[in-house]
């Protein structure tokens, strides 16, 4: 799950208002995707999946799933700079 690493990673940076971002971009050589921030936010507080969002959960199991998502919904405390790299 190296992918979710990075929206962690990138979640976290656009948590601070002067890093919010919109979009997510994923680079998975030769493969380019990006995701609205908001379908990860609705995910995260009500379980729902867009279908944009869909193309990235499509292949974890339903506790993945749920992982994924009670993960999205604890506190962190760390530096964006931190959280780069």
């Amino acid at each position: 799950m190296k992918w979710l690493s990075s929206v962690l990673g990138a979640l976290l940076l656009s948590a601070q208002p002067t890093l919010a971002a919109e979009r997510l971009l994923f680079t998975y050589t030769p493969l380019q995707r990006s995701l609205k921030v908001s379908d990860i936010e609705l995910f995260a507080k009500e379980g729902k999946i867009t279908e944009q969002f869909a193309a990235f959960t499509n292949s974890l199991k339903p506790e993945q799933l749920q992982e994924f998502r009670d993960l999205l919904n604890q506190r962190f405390k760390i530096t964006p700079t931190a959280a780069s790299q």
